[in-house]
């Protein structure tokens, strides 16, 4: 089972925000003749800044955080650093911060497409810093599971699911304190890491942890289930 395909909405309001995404792009490609890659750029991080202010944003969040590792994975690390900083998680130095306002200010003449991104600080570095911290959240992830299953014995007849669900909830606090670039990609991300910890850990065993996803995915996705 695809893992970041774990509680994903599916609906037909993926294909309009990807519609969205396009139109405003051509759109401030054409009146700001900034190159396609920025025009890209700025379009996602002008529907991420409009879903913060709806009462159910966070639900388009994730389908933009889908859409992005799908189809615009190349402007993953900008927007990431975009949504870490806008949202007060990452702290840029000085020329960096400067950088990135003046990215998103209107132009009148074209930029060049190199995508540089934040001055100092490219897309690739970006992806770097995610996949780096995303790893080593998981490596840290697993020493809790195993810490956790040491300090509390559950009977036999507890579900792995359910145990799991459980150990999630600490876990989302660790990583909203410790990993806040981790955090602001939201629960797919996180799911991702949890089940990817635990596998490493090698107990359960792979098949038991596969039974336990099929089993908190047909939770979530039934109506009125937490979560």
């Amino acid at each position: 089972m695809d893992l970041f395909n774990l509680f994903k909405p599916r609906d037909k309001s993926q294909k309009r925000l990807k519609d969205l995404i396009i139109y405003n792009a051509d759109i401030i490609q054409k009146t700001e003749g900034k190159s396609r890659k920025d025009s890209e750029y700025l379009a996602i991080c002008m529907i991420i800044d409009d879903l913060s202010k709806r009462p159910r944003g966070s639900d388009g969040y994730q389908k933009i955080m889908e859409i992005l590792s799908r189809n615009y994975h190349e402007h993953l690390g900008d927007v990431m650093t975009y949504v870490g900083w806008s949202t007060g998680r990452l702290q840029l130095k000085p020329e960096a911060e400067d950088a990135l306002r003046k990215r998103h200010a209107r132009a009148s003449r074209p930029t060049d497409d190199s995508g540089s991104g934040v001055s100092g600080f490219t897309e690739k570095d970006g992806e770097k810093l995610i996949l780096a911290q995303s790893e080593q959240c998981i490596h840290q992830i697993a020493e809790k599971w195993v810490n956790y299953n040491t300090m509390i014995t559950f009977k036999p007849e507890v579900p792995l699911s359910k145990i799991i669900e459980g150990f999630a909830n600490p876990i989302q606090q660790f990583v909203r304190n410790e990993y806040p670039l981790l955090d602001a990609a939201g629960p797919a991300l996180l799911w991702l890491m949890i089940f990817r910890g635990i596998e490493q850990t090698g107990s359960p065993s792979p098949d038991a942890v596969n039974r336990a996803i099929q089993e908190l995915d047909a939770k979530f996705r039934t109506p009125g289930g937490s979560g």
